[in-house]
C-alpha cells in the first residue's frame, strides 16, 4: 500500500495491512521449519537405528520441491487474513 495522503485512516489501514502480511510470513516460516524438522528426523532416526536410508538424495530434493514450493504459491495468491 502506498500512502498518497496524510489521512490518519489510510495510515491506520496501511499499518494493519503490514501486520497481516507479517503474520502470514511468520506462518509460512513456521511451516517450512516444521517440514525441515520432519525430514531431518526421518533421516536421523534411520541412521540411529542402523537402517538403510529411507529416501535417496533425489527423493529428498523432489520432496523439498513439492512441500516447499506449493505453500508459497498458495499463500502468495491468498488474501491477507488477520490472526
Amino acid at each position: 500500500m502506498v500512502l498518497a495522503d496524510d489521512n490518519y485512516a489510510s495510515i491506520v489501514a496501511a499499518i494493519e495491512e503490514g501486520r497481516i502480511i507479517y503474520a502470514n510470513i511468520r506462518k509460512f516460516c513456521l511451516l517450512l521449519a516444521q517440514l525441515a524438522v520432519a525430514e531431518i528426523l526421518i533421516i536421523f532416526l534411520s541412521i540411529l537405528a542402523n537402517l538403510p536410508l529411507p529416501l535417496t538424495a533425489i527423493q529428498l530434493l523432489v520432496l523439498n520441491l513439492l512441500t516447499d514450493g506449493a505453500p508459497p504459491w498458495r499463500w502468495g495468491w491468498k488474501r491477507a487474513t488477520p490472526t
